[in-house]
């Protein structure tokens, strides 16, 4: 894991990476008296931490040492809320209306990050890894929370109100430059990142998964349940093509469902079968975290039917 936020520790990094399993860890900054161990030297510095163009170079050192096959997860920090550029990273001219903004810094946020990653790539080139290495570039949440400012900015730039599935939809990019065949494709499965486990693991050629985890691969279904219930009421979910907000008094009927293309309310009753299936969800993954059924699994050896 590579990290380039000012502390080392930021979310208990330290503990936790040990805990899942990763070799190495590289984070803080070099010279920190406070918190030593840091492997990066704040050569430029950007909202909370050093710039992903800086950060890239830098975390390049470490990765091309790595023995093949590796997995490395580089956590950047520059598309992060507030998305305060310094000047000579503003690449958009936004409108006067939009200068200032929140949503106006966030779209030149996005311009600096594709920017960045195509100095990622260059490194790439340079190592000699590119043509063997899957990159798969995603969002760890929502950019835009709901605010007056906010809301009315994107109101007018999307034509709609603001809404949940706008907030919610973050991106996924996966990316094989040395594929056999030249695959470009969007898919438009609702999915949610507990898919992203199998999904790449498709990718990987990995048919089957020794494992436990609540997610589907995005590619092989178009009916599944998205089950939110950290930003959202529990029990609200998104399926294809339509998104359905639970009550905060906790009553069904009392919910809210939507066409996402439509952009209009319908009917929430058709969607309760939908409902039940994102309320187990939530109750398994709920389930496995407070039993701690991974390490009575594979650390205590315990059978599925056992702790299930």
């Amino acid at each position: 894991v590579l990290h380039g936020h000012e502390n080392r520790d930021f979310w208990n990094r330290d503990d936790i990476y040990p805990a899942l399993g990763f070799d190495h860890y590289y984070g803080g900054l070099i010279g920190d008296t406070a918190r030593p161990g840091g492997n990066f030297k704040m050569t430029e510095w950007m909202g909370w931490g050093l710039t992903d163009s800086e950060f890239y170079p830098q975390a390049m050192k470490y990765i091309k040492e790595l023995q093949e096959p590796f997995y490395s997860f580089v956590i950047t920090l520059s598309n992060h809320h507030p998305y305060e550029m310094l000047d000579k990273y503003k690449f958009i001219d936004l409108a006067p209306e939009d200068e200032g903004t929140l949503v106006g810094n966030y779209l030149n946020s996005a311009a600096y990050t594709d920017y960045a990653l195509s100095k990622l790539f260059d490194e790439f080139k340079r190592a000699g890894l590119y043509e063997n290495t899957v990159f798969a570039f995603y969002g760890d949440h929502m950019g835009l929370p709901s605010a007056d400012e906010t809301n009315e900015v994107m109101g007018r730039l999307l034509g709609h109100t603001y809404d949940w599935d706008d907030r919610m939809n973050i991106p996924l990019i996966i990316h094989i430059p040395g594929a056999e065949e030249d695959i470009t494709a969007t898919i438009h499965n609702v999915g949610g990142q507990v898919d992203f486990l199998p999904t790449i693991s498709y990718v990987l050629g990995l048919d089957q998964l020794d494992t436990i985890y609540l997610g589907h691969n995005l590619f092989t279904y178009d009916k599944e349940v998205v089950a939110e219930h950290a930003y959202l009421p529990y029990g609200s979910f998104f399926i294809n093509g339509y998104g359905f907000e639970m009550s905060r008094d906790g009553v069904f009927k009392n919910g809210r469902a939507w066409d996402l293309e439509t952009r209009k309310q319908v009917d929430a009753s058709q969607f309760y079968d939908y409902y039940i299936r994102s309320m187990g969800i939530s109750d398994t993954s709920i389930y496995i975290l407070k039993n701690d059924i991974l390490r009575k699994v594979y650390q205590d050896g315990m059978s599925r039917e056992e702790v299930f």
